[in-house]
């Protein structure tokens, strides 16, 4: 697998339009992440520059090709799994109103609340190559997602290079009660997938099916895709590993 970050920027280079507050430390950049189909699951693969808490805000993150009144993103409450419908009206389809709108045009605040590192939206899209612009500051460290009292979170990978399956671990998983779905983005067919932990049985730990087939090793999460979750237990956490390995 040849893991892809894209338009990443170091040591005092700055991609243009990242803050220029940001030290050397930091990695920053941008990076556009294109639907695949018009079920499409996504999410920001960086967090705001200088921000120790891991989160991004939506006014951070710009949507390139979507038609405001044939395509839709939707934010799903990981408790009801109700859906905010909201939409974004770029620059070349009106100029005065670029920005995010809820999906019957009600402008969304700038300081619409901060979403955590790895939560993501789910996509109805009804024209092709619609692209997300994800910019900020790179989490370099391995990422643990909390999933504390959330039943339907969306969670993606929230790095920008492509990872396997295989690389991604959860913890508090119980694979008779708990699930991940896979989405088909053509389809929206989902594929049932669990994660097995040592502690649960040493000799599966792993990612197995729903009916406990062998998943392959060479299964990838693309960078900023994801999956939908159906958990009965809290306090389920997943893994991510770190961009720069």
């Amino acid at each position: 697998m040849k893991k892809k970050m894209l338009f990443i920027c170091a040591a005092g280079l700055f991609t243009a339009g990242i803050a220029s507050a940001a030290t050397s430390a930091n990695i920053v950049g941008y990076q556009k992440v294109t639907a695949t189909g018009k079920y499409f699951t996504t999410g920001p693969t960086f967090i705001q520059v200088l921000n120790p808490t891991n989160y991004w805000r939506l006014a951070d993150i710009k949507v390139e090709g979507m038609n405001p009144e044939e395509d839709l993103i939707q934010l799903l409450d990981p408790q009801t799994m109700q859906s905010f419908g909201i939409v974004y009206i770029s620059a070349d389809v009106e100029p005065s109103m670029e920005g995010w709108w809820t999906s019957d045009f009600s402008p969304i605040p700038p300081d619409f609340p901060e979403l955590s590192a790895s939560a993501g939206f789910l996509c109805n899209f009804q024209n092709a190559g619609i692209k997300f612009v994800y910019a900020g500051e790179v989490v370099t460290d391995i990422q643990t997602v909390d999933c504390l009292d959330q039943k339907y979170p969306i969670v993606v990978n929230p790095t920008p290079v492509d990872l396997l399956l295989s690389e991604i671990t959860v913890v508090g998983m119980n694979p008779e009660e708990d699930l991940i779905q896979l989405l088909d983005p053509q389809t929206m067919q989902s594929l049932g997938i669990v994660y097995i932990s040592a502690d649960i049985e040493p000799s599966m730990e792993g990612w197995w099916t729903s009916d406990f087939s062998l998943l392959p090793p060479d299964l990838e999460i693309p960078a900023g895709t994801g999956f939908l979750c159906n958990f009965q237990n809290s306090g389920i956490q997943f893994v991510f590993p770190s961009p720069l390995n």
